[in-house]
């Protein structure tokens, strides 16, 4: 089935649960993952968010 870009994924659909119940979450590349973790990790920081 091709997605037209209208209709979330499997993979949209579970990160806008995982979201909707207040955990942070990172969606990385395994490569670009290391980078991604400390750039999230300083967002949060600079927010206050616990």
């Amino acid at each position: 089935m091709i997605n037209s870009g209208c209709e979330p994924t499997g993979r949209e659909t579970l990160k806008a649960k995982v979201r909707a119940d207040c955990v942070q979450m990172l969606d990385a590349q395994p490569d670009e993952l290391s980078l991604a973790a400390v750039n999230r990790h300083r967002d949060i920081k600079v927010r206050g968010v616990s």
